[in-house]
C-alpha cells in the first residue's frame, strides 16, 4: 500500500512499518525533527517525510481548485491561505495514486478536498476528529461515499470508501 498523511506521529510510526511507502506532511518543526529521528533510529526508508511550515505572510485572492470542483462558494468554506503549500502537496502525485489518505493535521478540510482525486477507487479517506463542526463540509462533499465512524467517546474518526 501507498499512503498519504497530513500530520505525523504515532500513525506515521504504525504505517511506516507496514506499508510500501508513506508520504507524510508535518507543519511543526520540533515535532518533525522528533519523528524524523525516530524514522532514522528505526531504519525506515520508505518514508517521504516533508516539513511544510505555516506561512502567515502568504496571501492569495485565488480560491483552491476544489471550490470549482465541488461547486463551493467563498461562504461555504473559509480555507486558511497560510497552509496553501501544505494542503497542495497532494498535487505532486498522479490521480489514483494512494490507497489511503489520513487527514490529522492542519487545514483538514482543505487537505481532504484537495486530495480526493489522488485516492484510488476503493481507497480509504480518513478524517480524525470528524465530529468537529468545522469539518462537516467533508460529510457533505462525500455524501455518496460509504463510510463508518468510530469514537473514543471523546472524539470521532470517520473512514470513507471511495467509490
Amino acid at each position: 500500500m501507498i499512503g498519504l498523511e497530513f500530520g505525523s506521529g504515532a500513525s506515521s510510526k504504525f504505517f511506516a512499518q507496514r506499508i510500501e511507502k508513506l508520504v507524510s506532511v508535518e507543519h511543526h518543526q520540533g515535532w518533525f525533527e522528533h519523528v524524523s529521528k525516530w524514522f532514522k533510529e528505526n531504519q525506515l526508508n520508505n518514508i517521504d517525510y516533508r516539513f511544510i511550515a505555516e506561512d502567515p505572510s502568504f496571501r492569495t485572492k485565488e480560491l483552491p481548485l476544489f471550490f470549482e470542483t465541488f461547486n463551493l462558494k467563498a461562504g461555504d468554506y473559509s480555507f486558511k491561505p497560510q497552509f496553501w503549500k501544505y494542503f497542495h502537496i497532494a498535487n505532486e502525485f498522479e490521480n489514483d495514486y494512494f490507497d489511503f489518505i489520513l487527514v490529522d493535521g492542519r487545514a483538514r478540510v482543505a487537505c481532504l478536498l484537495n486530495s480526493i482525486d489522488k485516492l484510488k477507487s476503493g481507497g480509504l479517506m480518513i478524517l480524525d476528529n470528524s465530529d468537529r463542526p468545522s469539518y462537516q463540509l467533508a460529510f457533505k462533499v462525500l455524501e455518496d461515499w460509504e463510510y463508518f465512524t468510530c469514537t473514543t467517546g471523546l472524539s470521532d474518526t470517520t473512514f470513507w470508501i471511495k467509490p
